[in-house]
């Protein structure tokens, strides 16, 4: 399982840092938490926005 960092993660989908922050706080939205790193597992976590296009998403 490839991870990456969320300023990779957010240039990848072009979705602004903060933003992306904000997702890693939902239960469902795949990542792991290492104190304050932050590393997201990028293919399921592709997956779980294409999952909830055209959704709201409630952070």
């Amino acid at each position: 399982m490839k991870t990456v960092s969320v300023r990779e993660f957010a240039s990848q989908t072009g979705i602004k840092e903060g933003q992306i922050r904000d997702l890693t706080f939902v239960k469902t939205f795949p990542c792991l938490r290492i104190g304050r790193r932050v590393h997201i597992y990028e293919e399921q976590a592709h997956r779980w926005l294409e999952s909830r296009l055209g959704k709201s998403i409630k952070i």
